[in-house]
């Protein structure tokens, strides 16, 4: 099955975070294949490059940078990340992540069988 996931949840909620990284890794080993993660709303905030969490939680940062790595790819709403000041003018946003427009979800999720949000 091919699927798409939307983050909504700001890097702050590192649970909604932590449980959309676990979700992907494992779908990837039951040999699902993600179509595209896209980040809208707060979601867009994952895509800061200086990333940073709670003392004594992992780096999320990191382990979104280890799913480009593996050719996942890490959309982020246009809109959403210029209202949170994330750029590629001002050098805030993360290598392995794209600023893509909303159209880009749509398609991800035309062709997906199955579309999660994680809030």
């Amino acid at each position: 099955m091919k699927y798409t996931i939307s983050v909504k949840a700001s890097p702050q909620d590192s649970e909604a975070t932590k449980t959309a990284i676990d979700l992907i890794y494992e779908l990837l080993e039951r040999k699902h294949l993600i179509e595209r993660v896209f980040f809208q709303h707060d979601g867009a905030l994952q895509a800061l490059s200086t990333g940073e969490t709670a003392v004594g939680q992992e780096h999320l940062l990191s382990l979104w940078k280890s799913l480009a790595n593996l050719d996942i790819e890490l959309a982020v709403c246009i809109s959403s990340a210029a209202k949170r000041g994330v750029s590629q003018e001002n050098n805030s946003l993360a290598d392995g992540f794209e600023l893509v427009g909303l159209g880009q979800l749509i398609s991800a999720i035309e062709a997906s069988d199955r579309y999660i949000e994680i809030f």
